[in-house]
């Protein structure tokens, strides 16, 4: 629902929309960031070891990587060619770049969808691996 509403202010503040023939594409992409951040925030959580951590552990592994990876600045680009390629190895930059594909014209993001789908696998591996029930 945020999502529908986020892009329906930016159509009509802004006139962006989604190119017509990119809508599958911006739903799959949407689907397929939510089970990744979903798979990895299992994981993370599967490492916290009270509530009262949950949070800044949360916030201190995301926010850094957002804010590098263009996702609240898309003009910002200072960062030095290896910060760049290491960014671009997270899901967060992979996600941005298919979201923004549904937007603007350009090639497809099959290795920033290969690497959700990793990033996916991977979080959920690891968040299975490390369930415990407790009692």
């Amino acid at each position: 629902m945020i999502t529908a509403c986020t892009g329906a202010i930016g159509w009509l503040a802004f006139g962006a929309g989604p190119r017509t023939g990119e809508l599958l594409a911006l739903a799959g992409g949407l689907v397929l960031g939510t089970v990744c951040f979903a798979a990895l925030g299992l994981a993370v959580s599967s490492i916290i070891t009270s509530a009262e951590s949950a949070g800044p552990v949360a916030y201190a592994s995301f926010l850094p990587i957002a804010i590098i990876s263009g996702v609240f600045d898309p003009t910002f680009s200072g960062l030095p060619d290896w910060l760049s390629r290491l960014v671009a190895i997270f899901p967060v930059k992979a996600l941005a770049e298919v979201l923004q594909n549904s937007y603007a014209v350009r090639p497809f993001p099959a290795w920033d969808l290969v690497s959700l789908v990793l990033w996916t696998a991977a979080g959920g591996a690891f968040a299975v691996w490390r369930f415990r029930w407790h009692s």
